[in-house]
């Protein structure tokens, strides 16, 4: 049970935090419907640049934005690696190439309908109704223990 709480409070959907190298994301787009519909929760890790390749998913910041899109063509650019992406329901690429420095990860799991259980958690009556159920639980494990004593 602690480590469901750890994994809950853990989680920060949008804040870009995670635990250790993993990071955890709600998909709110369909740009990657065919593949991660909207409400899939998605699990990144960050991975060395020469481990990524084309085919692969990558979450990355462009501007205030995060997207997880799949690339579609990796160059070498100056003396970085430079990706071009695309969501798997657009029809086009997209109008911008993703650098190094932008790449928050490699998406390893994609979970459907998770993420909007835990979008939900994360607001205010969220987080009032899972806090009750852990004090429900609680007095449940105390019960059982008194009934079976």
């Amino acid at each position: 049970m602690i480590g469901f709480i750890g994994f809950f409070i853990g989680i920060r959907l949008n804040g870009g935090e995670g635990i250790g190298p993993w990071q955890f994301r709600a998909v709110l787009s369909e740009s990657m419907q065919e593949t991660y519909p909207v409400g899939s929760l998605l699990v990144t890790k960050q991975v060395p640049i020469k481990d990524i390749k084309e085919g692969d998913v990558l979450s990355m910041q462009i501007g205030e934005t995060v997207l997880s899109h799949r690339i579609v063509h990796k160059f070498r650019q100056e003396d970085d690696y430079v990706f071009q992406t695309k969501g798997d329901s657009n029809t086009k690429k997209d109008p911008f190439v993703v650098k190094e420095n932008q790449i928050l990860g490699k998406v390893v799991l994609g979970i459907p309908s998770l993420g909007k259980f835990l979008l939900k958690l994360q607001t205010a009556n969220g987080k009032i109704a899972f806090f009750l159920l852990l004090i429900e639980l609680y007095l449940l494990q105390t019960f059982i223990k008194l009934i079976w004593s």
